[in-house]
Formats: structure tokens, sequence, C-alpha cells
């Protein structure tokens, strides 16, 4: 997303929760060089998806997140989901501020 952005596109990025923290240092460049970059995760190891072996990475995201000063927006519930989608300035206020913005499907 940073090339993309630096040639003048926009676009977002998916990914599950355990990438967060697979990924962690390529995901703090966007915080640190101040690029625009919309990341939906998806939060394995939640709700019906209990595998003892992906619930600790729950949690683990808003830990990463928060220490990298990221904004995040959580759907913890099935009506926080349509929530973001209504609200179509978030998307200006990305690009508008540069920052990096996460939302946390559980």
């Amino acid at each position: 997303m940073s090339g993309a952005w630096a040639g003048g596109q926009k676009g977002g990025v998916a990914m599950q929760s355990s990438g967060v923290g697979n990924c962690i240092n390529a995901l703090a460049l966007p915080q640190i060089c101040r690029i625009p970059f919309f990341t939906i995760v998806s939060c394995v190891g939640s709700g019906g998806n209990l595998f003892p072996g992906k619930s600790l990475w729950v949690r683990q995201p808003l830990r990463y997140l928060g220490a990298m000063d990221v904004k995040v927006f959580r759907a913890d519930r099935q009506e926080d989901v349509g929530l973001l989608w209504m609200q179509p300035p978030i998307f200006r206020l990305i690009h508008a501020n540069l920052q990096p913005f996460f939302y946390l499907k559980k």
C-alpha cells in the first residue's frame, strides 16, 4: 500500500489477526512515514472459532497497534460491523491526516 500511495493510488489490506503479529515491523512503516493505510483485520480465535492455538491473537493486535499509536475501530458486536461503512468520511480522514487505521472484526 505504501508504494501505491506514493504513486497516487488508494487501497486497503485485509488480513487475519495473526498477520498483525507476523508483520509488525512492516505494519509500523505507515505510522512512521505517515502513510494513509486502511486495514481490515478479522480476529481468528474469537466467536465460534475457538482454536486454542490462535485464541491468543485476539488480544494481541490491540496491544501491538496501541503501542504504535494507531487508530483502531473495533466491531465486537454484529451491529458494529456496519458502523464503519455508514461513515464514509473515515476514508477521507485517513488520507487527510496521513495516518494508518485498523478495523478489527471479531
